[in-house]
């Protein structure tokens, strides 16, 4: 039994192995006609696509090289009907000239064949001189036309027999000086032969003269040597004395600088408004007095006294009686002095705008407008103030504040009737030439710009005693005051 199930197992095994090796066969040989099957499709696509694409490039390539064969044809054929064209327009021309001739042939023979009248003979006697008249203008113009041509041709031609006739000129002046020059060269020859042995002496016996030199040089730096060792005790004295003078010069210098300082401090405190709480401008106004009092003339500390003048134009533009006791007492005299020789330094012109705004206040208020008029024009002081205007002309910041200042100052003097009248008394210097030099100076300035019409605004001739007024004070263009004082001149109108 066993060897049954053995032998039974063994067949059922080798029919395994043959259902195996049969099945592997079956599924390689289905798998392999499907493979052949894929294959063929996938060869047959790509073959469709390659032919596609290739078709594709193909037609591109076509269609560039057609473009390219219409863009060459058109361009023979334009070039082939240019090159052409002037033979078709003189073929064109002559045709319309033919048919032209042959009409007005025909037209001709019409009229001979038509009655003459006396319209006919009036036009062809017309017709003829105005013919004439043609001819003789044309002829003209021709004559012309050829005089100009032969003029330019001869101007040429002079030209070109000049520069001929000067190359030919500066070629003999060449070979002359060349030929000169040689001959001079052979002549002085035998000297620079002498010349050049002399140099080739010189120069054997210098090398000598400098082995020398060089032995003398090391013998005087020894005994040079020798002599400052011998003088070093006097040379270190004379460097101790020079030190110690320096130190003097120094310490003389520092102690002069602070005795300076403390006299100017002193002098700042006599300058100094004093501060006190809600002081009244009457106070304000005894304080400036009492300042200016303690001030020398030509001695200024411009940075006070601009903080003097400016309490005193607050003084002068709120109050009337400090008007006029500004008006009768010595501060005028001090401000026309103060404008006449202070210096052209920044700080000074600084102090100068509320120098003049204090006159301007003055010459406002009507009580005491004749009388600063009266002492502006015994102290000369128009002429300084047109001087600081042609200072002060074309300039920014606070140079043209001063200047519109100064130009109100004279713009409201000149509102008066009585005080226009004497203007040729006191204008000595004669301000017209000064004014239209400003006024020229200030027109190249402002030729590429435009004034603001909000800067085009009069000042006002009266005075405002209250604190806010929105009058206008003075000028704020300078072209635009320039222009209303020479108005007022009767330099422009």
């Amino acid at each position: 039994m066993r060897r049954l199930a053995d032998g039974d197992r063994r067949r059922f095994l080798e029919l395994r192995r043959a259902a195996i090796v049969v099945q592997r066969r079956f599924r390689t040989r289905r798998l392999a006609r499907e493979h052949v099957r894929l294959r063929d499709a996938a060869v047959a696509v790509q073959r469709r696509f390659r032919a596609n694409r290739a078709a594709r490039l193909r037609r591109a390539e076509y269609l560039r090289v057609r473009a390219a064969a219409v863009l060459l044809q058109a361009r023979a054929r334009g070039r082939r009907a240019r090159v052409r064209w002037p033979a078709v327009k003189r073929d064109l021309r002559a045709h319309r000239d033919r048919l032209v001739a042959a009409s007005d042939t025909v037209k001709r023979f019409l009229r001979r064949c038509l009655p003459a009248t006396d319209e006919r003979c009036r036009y062809l006697g017309l017709r003829r001189a105005a013919v004439a008249v043609q001819t003789r203008y044309r002829a003209a113009v021709a004559a012309r036309r050829d005089r100009a041509q032969y003029l330019r041709l001869r101007r040429c031609a002079i030209v070109l027999q000049r520069r001929y006739r000067r190359r030919k000129a500066l070629r003999a002046v060449v070979v002359l000086q060349a030929r000169a020059r040689g001959c001079l060269i052979r002549r002085q020859w035998p000297r620079l032969r002498h010349r050049l042995e002399a140099e080739r002496k010189l120069e054997a016996d210098s090398k000598q003269a400098s082995e020398k030199f060089k032995a003398a040089s090391k013998i005087q730096a020894a005994v040079r040597g020798f002599l400052i060792r011998k003088r070093f005790p006097d040379i270190r004295d004379e460097l101790i004395t020079q030190k110690r003078s320096r130190a003097i010069t120094l310490i003389q210098a520092l102690w002069r600088g602070y005795c300076v300082r403390k006299k100017y401090q002193c002098r700042r405190e006599t300058v100094k408004m004093p501060r006190r709480s809600a002081q009244t401008l009457g106070r304000r106004h005894n304080d400036v007095v009492d300042i200016l009092n303690k001030q020398k003339k030509n001695e200024y500390s411009y940075k006070e006294l601009a903080t003097v003048f400016w309490n005193l134009d607050t003084c002068t533009s709120l109050s009337k009686e400090l008007c006029m006791k500004t008006a009768d007492g010595a501060i005028v005299d001090y401000i026309f002095h103060f404008l006449q020789y202070s210096n052209q330094s920044q700080p000074s012109i600084e102090a100068r705008e509320p120098a003049i705004r204090v006159l301007i206040n003055l010459l406002r208020y009507h009580e005491t407008s004749w009388i600063i008029w009266t002492r502006t024009v015994n102290a000369d002081m128009v002429k300084e103030l047109i001087k600081m205007m042609k200072m002060s002309c074309g300039k920014f910041g606070s140079a043209n504040k001063l200047f519109c200042l100064i130009a109100t100052f004279i713009w409201i003097a000149l509102q008066d009737p009585k005080k226009k009248q004497v203007k040729d008394c006191y204008f000595k210097s004669n301000p017209i030439g000064d004014f239209k030099y400003m006024m020229d100076s200030l027109n190249r300035r402002y030729k590429t710009q435009k004034i603001e019409k909000k800067l085009m605004v009069l000042p006002s001739t009266r005075p405002t005693w209250y604190i806010g007024s929105k009058c206008q004070k003075c000028f704020e263009s300078d072209l635009f005051a320039t222009i209303q004082v020479c108005k007022m001149l009767n330099i422009i109108k």
